[in-house]
């Protein structure tokens, strides 16, 4: 443990030397480095291609092709359509519509029959509650804006504390906030500046005491990285350890039945199957 922590030392004064050079604070204040923590987060909205681009963004769409094992397919028109497939496993397709207050999903699940050995797949096609409809809009919407574009136009997060720490061998700098999913962080590299990874913690928001992080093999913890740069703007080119080949479309104008129409499982929306 004693050689551990001495090799540590090494890059956590490499650390210290650099966050001068960049313009960040590396002593934390009685409120919590909050104005040193802006200073980074706005390094990093730099460095994802600048405020103006992420706010223009009207529409994204998100392809990750996993291979034989699972997919999943996003067309986003901010702030409130949501058109979705996941699978290959059960697959599921749904819209949302949050002008409208309309949304449906298809999907199939495994029936029992008398026999326990025995089952059958069927098909079921479901409207979604019109009260249910804004809360999984903005679910679907908070998963694009805190792992693609870090804030938008409409949403941006309350950036509560920096800290400076060590994690898989790297040092790193970790900006807290309160965002639409609660209490979250995101671990910094310093010499890209970009988001390594979302950590988002089991409380409302974060309070007095900052939560420890967890370990990086948690669910709870995404990772950011491969980024790609897309119309300016850098996003990653995958997320929560998935491989397989992640695309991106920005701004593309989605026609307004993609978002309303009932699905079908043989809707693949404006993309073509995976290629088995």
């Amino acid at each position: 443990m004693a050689s551990e922590v001495i090799s540590m030392k090494p890059m956590v004064i490499a650390l210290l030397v650099l966050l001068p050079l960049c313009g960040w604070s590396s002593k934390p204040s009685p409120e919590r480095n909050v104005e040193a923590a802006k200073k980074v987060w706005e390094s990093v909205i730099a460095a994802k291609g600048g405020r103006d681009r992420l706010h223009a963004v009207r529409t994204l769409g998100v392809r990750l092709d996993g291979g034989r094992d699972w997919y999943q397919l996003y067309a986003f028109e901010f702030p409130s359509k949501v058109w979705k497939r996941t699978g290959p496993d059960e697959p599921v397709v749904k819209v949302l519509d949050g002008e409208r207050g309309t949304g449906a999903f298809v999907g199939r699940h495994f029936k029992k029959l008398h026999s326990p050995r025995k089952g059958q797949v069927e098909v079921s096609i479901a409207a979604i509650n019109p009260e249910n409809v804004k809360l999984s809009v903005e679910a679907e919407v908070c998963y694009a804006v805190v792992h693609f574009l870090l804030e938008t136009a409409w949403r941006r997060p309350e950036i509560v504390a920096l800290d400076e720490t060590v994690r898989l061998g790297k040092p790193v700098l970790v900006v807290y906030v309160n965002d639409c999913f609660g209490g979250a962080a995101y671990v910094i590299d310093p010499v890209t500046k970009l988001p390594s990874e979302y950590i988002n913690f089991d409380v409302r928001r974060i309070g007095d005491k900052l939560p420890p992080l967890p370990q990086a093999s948690r669910s709870s913890v995404g990772r950011l990285d491969n980024y790609v740069a897309i119309d300016g703007i850098m996003l990653p080119g995958r997320t929560y350890g998935r491989e397989g080949k992640m695309t991106y479309e920005v701004n593309r104008d989605y026609p307004e039945s993609l978002f309303h129409t009932a699905p079908t499982l043989s809707d693949w929306g404006l993309w073509a199957p995976p290629t088995k």
